[in-house]
């Protein structure tokens, strides 16, 4: 459909480790034609540091910056990305507009206005709130 697709994720699935999980990754990301655009590792402990948290983008083009930023609050590091998007064009609004330039009050007085219309008609009626 031509539009930017971008998937952000715990994948629970080691990138920077062959494992069965990462060659099935790998097989949807060459079936989809998606590219995972992280390269650090993503969840930081003492006994290990993987990446499970992926970025995958399906144009690499459209990334401005991406990465992942260090946190105090959890193992799990925060991932970004920026995209280069163009926001959509707005329709065209067109406005008409009338110009009293030459506008002449004189032309347009009370005994000309006609006031047959109402005539045979109810009077108006007020309602009591």
């Amino acid at each position: 459909m031509n539009k930017p697709i971008t998937v952000l994720g715990d994948l629970n699935c080691n990138v920077l480790k062959e494992s069965p999980e990462r060659k099935a990754l790998s097989n949807f990301l060459s079936e989809t034609n998606l590219k995972q655009i992280i390269t650090t590792p993503t969840r930081i402990t003492d006994s290990c540091e993987p990446l499970i948290d992926v970025n995958l983008v399906l144009s690499p083009d459209l990334v401005h910056a991406r990465g992942v930023t260090n946190t105090p609050i959890s193992d799990h590091l925060p991932v970004y990305v920026e995209l280069k998007l163009k926001l959509p064009k707005p329709l065209p609004c067109y406005i008409s507009t009338r110009s009293y330039k030459h506008y002449n009050p004189g032309l347009f007085t009370a005994d000309q206005v006609s006031f047959d219309f109402f005539r045979g008609r109810n009077k108006f009626q007020t309602c009591n709130v």
